[in-house]
């Protein structure tokens, strides 16, 4: 297709009143104190952009009054080069004002930030917490949903989500995790001033490796449950949540149980946001024989957290963030770091960020 074409494409695209397109970006960088491994798999002693930077476009075409269809596309850094993936992409059919199914590749609503957890300027971290959020790899599915919206008056909406599908995770280059015929359920009270949320997902597990090469597929299902609770009375801000997978028989020796949450407090004052966020990840070590061609065992990521950050909105469309951060990981195990510090003490992660909306 010739960029003339491209060109008369997008602007027909854009004039179409059944077309929605809007599109966000964050340029973040991060250096860590540990000498020893990467927290999160990107950040290191030195400085890097890879591990917050990316752009994104949301799409919504409403082809009629019960047929809409919207995508996500997302541009990750990676190596100085960006990749896109569909993040998702589905059709949804209204059947009532109050209900909805959906198809495609799907939102895993498993936290407070699911629906927006790329759109940084819509919360107040460069990232959301780890302990809790680095605790489910998988952020969307193929399946179908059903959605239903309760409403009391105008003091609160209720809604309720029922899903089943099956989605995978490349962990990294050799490791694979398939999470196989799930099914789930979420339920969010959203009022003026406070969001609570609760859910549970339990998939059958099964983890490919290629080298050294294995495979554990003997249909042991994990169940997880989350929680979350968000507030804003006067400008003071909070946000809580919770995680806990638990995981049946030998599938735990390289997808252990775990467990994470979180606090955050913060107060809004003009146009500055400075809050404070306390983690904790722990988890269970697996005791059980090793599975056939497992070479070791994989601990669960044992580790505190405390996070002091500031962010300042620079205009409606424009925010600055900056955050210091100190990493404590229970002795003897990596964290989220790839190796535990060599001089056994806590480390820290500085970062900043700036998110854009367009």
């Amino acid at each position: 297709m010739s960029a003339a074409m491209l060109c008369s494409l997008s602007v027909n695209v854009m004039a179409s009143d059944n077309v929605e397109i809007n599109s966000f970006m964050t340029l973040g960088m991060a250096t860590s104190s540990n000498d020893d491994g990467t927290y999160l798999n990107r950040i290191n002693n030195h400085i890097s952009l890879e591990n917050d930077s990316h752009y994104g476009i949301n799409i919504r075409t409403e082809v009629n009054d019960r047929l809409t269809g919207a995508a996500q596309l997302l541009a990750t850094s990676d190596s100085s080069n960006f990749n896109v993936d569909a993040e998702w992409a589905y059709l949804s059919y209204k059947v009532t004002p109050q209900s909805s199914f959906r198809a495609g590749k799907l939102n895993l609503s498993t936290f407070l930030l699911s629906d927006y957890i790329s759109v940084g300027s819509l919360y107040p971290w460069i990232r959301p917490p780890s302990e809790v959020y680095e605790n489910n790899p998988m952020k969307n599915y193929l399946g179908v949903e059903w959605l239903h919206i309760t409403r009391f008056g105008s003091f609160a909406k209720l809604t309720s989500q029922f899903f089943v599908g099956s989605a995978q995770v490349q962990e990294n280059s050799s490791t694979l995790f398939q999470a196989q015929d799930g099914y789930g359920v979420n339920f969010q009270l959203d009022t003026e001033s406070v969001t609570l949320r609760i859910g549970a997902i339990t998939p059958e597990v099964v983890v490919e490796n290629t080298d050294p090469g294995f495979v554990i597929d003997n249909e042991d299902r994990a169940l997880m449950y989350t929680a979350g609770l968000s507030w804003d009375f006067s400008g003071f801000i909070g946000y809580s949540e919770y995680i806990k997978t638990e995981v049946d028989g030998t599938t735990q020796a390289a997808f252990p149980n775990q467990e994470g949450f979180y606090v955050t407090l913060g107060m809004q004052m003009g146009d500055f946001l400075p809050h404070v966020t306390f983690g904790r990840s722990d988890g269970e070590d697996y005791t059980g024989s090793l599975p056939t061609g497992l070479p070791g065992i994989r601990s669960p990521n044992k580790q505190e957290s405390a996070t002091f950050g500031i962010r300042y909105d620079i205009d409606d469309n424009i925010d600055f963030k900056i955050e210091y951060m100190v990493v404590e990981p229970e002795p003897g195990n990596t964290g989220l770091n790839t190796t535990p510090p060599s001089n056994g003490k806590d480390f820290n992660v500085i970062s900043m960020a700036v998110d854009v909306i367009f």
